[in-house]
């Protein structure tokens, strides 16, 4: 799936100043969402109540239900804020990626893979696990997986275009493939204090995808 450039862009602002009664409106989000994050990491979600983050946050109850709609969604906009630095990095990335697809590829998974170190990684595991996807939470999920695969899917266009890539693969089942083997390596990262070796597993299992994909 090939889309926008970069998911990030949404997060594009005007070039105009924003208001001061704009900029305390994002300080007072930003409080509400670090405050729900300190509580996510000492209590987890399921235990953290909208009343404990609006006290840590030094704001009403009302007020945090100004902003989010129910705690679900003050979770995704924690989830989506951690992913965009991802994404911003992949975007960084991205502009200097070298011309053999499976080095660039490997590359991108990188930076992908640095996702599980956010507290958010657990948190969303919570709600997969528990099949509670449904809702804005899913949304954030769907919205990762296509812009992960969108950035896989990229770097083998170019790789086509370079003749380093089969022509007739289809880049965007491809780019499927090599995410769900990160989601994969991520669940055992999980499960396993060897990352070192689950890291050079994953490489191994791209380049060998490679091998199946190169031209003649």
């Amino acid at each position: 799936m090939v889309c926008d450039p970069s998911p990030v862009m949404e997060q594009v602002q005007a070039k105009k100043k924003p208001s001061l009664r704009a900029r305390q409106k994002e300080l007072r989000k930003k409080q509400m969402l670090e405050a729900a994050r300190k509580l996510f990491i000492a209590n987890g979600y399921s235990k953290t109540s909208i009343e404990t983050i609006a006290q840590n946050a030094e704001v009403g109850v009302a007020t945090v239900y100004t902003y989010f709609e129910n705690k679900e969604n003050l979770a995704a906009n924690l989830i989506r804020s951690d992913i965009n630095e991802i994404f911003w990095e992949v975007s960084r990335v991205s502009e200097s990626l070298p011309d053999d697809p499976a080095e660039a590829v490997i590359k991108l998974i990188d930076v992908l893979v640095n996702f599980h170190k956010f507290i958010t990684a657990e948190l969303l595991r919570e709600f997969v696990s528990e099949a509670r996807i449904n809702g804005p939470v899913g949304e954030v999920w769907d919205w990762t997986h296509r812009n992960q695969i969108a950035a896989i899917a990229r770097v083998l266009a170019r790789g086509k275009e370079l003749g380093r890539v089969a022509e007739p693969l289809d880049v965007e089942t491809a780019a499927a493939l090599i995410i769900d083997l990160m989601d994969r390596h991520l669940n055992k990262l999980t499960t396993s204090g060897n990352t070192k070796s689950i890291d050079g597993q994953l490489e191994q299992f791209i380049r060998l995808l490679f091998v199946e994909w190169t031209p003649g």
